[in-house]
């Protein structure tokens, strides 16, 4: 649906806004940025919108990219989805207890009816979102929390910032927009602000984004904070779509992998297929985890695990004394 979607907001922009250049054999660049309701729920979103790209932002949920349209592939890299808990899950648990089923009135089973599973131990993927999952999610972690934990929501958020109220600004110049974010907050029990800026170029597909913390108490304030992406390139073990960290060599590298790089500057997920590379740079040498999100789903066949997006997470640790401030900066290429 997202690809007849994107492909017929790229076919009316060139109509309506791309005749001029058109008529003097240049391709159309122009770049917007406009504010409003757009899904109906009571609450202002903002959009980036280019010649290349759409930039869906949630102020309200955390400041949460929700959607990144790539219109040269007519693809959405952050179609991901939230792991809630579906009533046929219970069935998968009771089965791994002994527990068994049958139809009512003594008939045929239906495929709701049935237990079957299509591999051995599903019951531990029944894994579940405490957040809405997204893009530029702010999580400040404690230094007992791995990567495992993360996926498995099994860790205590050092910050309030994931489900926070961002205040946002847009800025507008011919060459860029720009949405800036910012809210006051709680980690460790500090009072930090956080700020984030999120640029797009009319020129160009990159998008930056900027952060600023700054350490508003009184104490010294240790910790670790990441943003996390969620990018869906839609196979999870194929071939031809993989991770590539420039200068290491990666045991696993598809995009259903599992694990913990240091000192990196710059990430690609390749998608040979589409074809797709997106391109994560980074000003500071970051640790990057990189974990598949995944569901338990039913289908005629039986329950099975379903690869649904990469969640790519870089994170620096944090030494703020009061007062103090620090800055990162996250460029995304779409190419």
């Amino acid at each position: 649906m997202y690809e007849q979607l994107i492909q017929a907001e790229y076919l009316a922009d060139v109509i309506l806004k791309g005749s001029e250049e058109r008529q003097k054999g240049k391709h159309s660049r122009w770049l917007e940025i406009e504010s409003g309701d757009f899904d109906c729920d009571g609450y202002e979103e903002v959009i980036l919108n280019s010649d290349q790209v759409n930039l869906f932002i949630d102020p309200i949920e955390g400041g949460r990219v929700r959607e990144f349209d790539w219109k040269p592939r007519a693809f959405n890299i952050m179609n991901t989805l939230t792991r809630r808990p579906e009533s046929y899950h219970e069935k998968i648990l009771h089965s791994v207890c002994g527990m068994a089923f049958s139809s009512e009135g003594g008939g045929a089973k239906t495929i709701h009816e049935r237990v079957t599973v299509k591999e051995e131990g599903l019951q531990h993927y029944l894994l579940y979102d405490w957040y809405t999952r997204g893009s530029l999610l702010d999580h400040f972690l404690g230094s007992g929390v791995g990567l495992e934990n993360f996926m498995n929501s099994d860790y205590d958020e050092e910050g309030d910032f994931v489900l926070g109220t961002y205040t946002a600004k847009l800025k507008k110049a011919r060459e860029y927009a720009t949405i800036i974010m910012e809210r006051d907050g709680g980690v460790a029990g500090r009072l930090v602000r956080l700020r984030k800026e999120v640029t797009l170029h009319v020129a160009d597909p990159e998008v930056i984004v900027q952060y600023k913390i700054k350490n508003q108490s009184e104490e010294e304030l240790n910790t670790h904070f990441g943003s996390e992406f969620n990018f869906t390139l839609l196979a999870g073990n194929a071939p031809d779509r993989y991770y590539d960290i420039p200068g290491q060599m990666l045991e696993k590298r598809n995009l259903a992998s599992f694990g913990e790089s240091n000192n990196v500057k710059e990430a690609h997920l390749v998608d040979e297929w589409l074809p797709l590379k997106i391109t994560l740079g980074f000003s500071k040498p970051a640790m990057l985890w990189r974990a598949p999100v995944e569901t338990v789903s039913q289908s005629e066949s039986g329950f099975e695990r379903v690869f649904q997006s990469s969640m790519v997470m870089p994170i620096w640790k944090l030494s703020l004394a009061p007062g103090k401030t620090c800055d990162f900066e996250i460029r995304i290429i779409v190419q």
